[in-house]
């Protein structure tokens, strides 16, 4: 994502930060060493070589505050089997306690629904539902 605005370079840090902060539980999870992205132009926020994960911090929402979530469509058409979405619902902003739920790329996501937001920028629609816990207990 090109960032074009202060607004969006201070939301970029605050997710960089979300990712150092969230780094450990995702290794433990998925048993592995993943390497965080050195750049905001990366196409994945982690990956190793075997699996890639991209990761959406949500301020101030829980896991259960809406029935969806969303990831833009171009992520998902480079995704495959070993790709994981991980979403940091961090619903405590001010002593930064959060929790994680991942879903993997699968067919099921040929069936979410496509929200347009502007010319060809879409997102699709993740139901909340279908996403799995990682290690809720133990984060922050």
């Amino acid at each position: 994502m090109v960032l074009g605005k202060k607004h969006c370079q201070k939301d970029y840090e605050w997710g960089r930060k979300q990712e150092e902060k969230c780094n450990v539980y995702l290794n433990e999870h998925f048993n592995t060493t993943l390497i965080n992205a050195k750049s905001q132009y990366e196409k994945w926020d982690f990956q190793d070589g075997k699996i890639r994960l991209e990761m959406k911090s949500r301020k101030g929402v829980s896991y259960d505050t809406y029935n969806t979530t969303y990831i833009s469509e171009d992520k998902i058409k480079q995704a495959d089997e070993n790709t994981f979405f991980i979403f940091n619902f961090v619903y405590d902003l001010k002593n930064d306690l959060s929790d994680l739920y991942c879903i993997q790329y699968s067919d099921k996501f040929k069936h979410y629904k496509r929200k347009q937001l502007y010319n060809d920028f879409n997102l699709v629609e993740i139901p909340t539902c279908d996403l799995v816990s990682i290690c809720i207990e133990e984060i922050m």
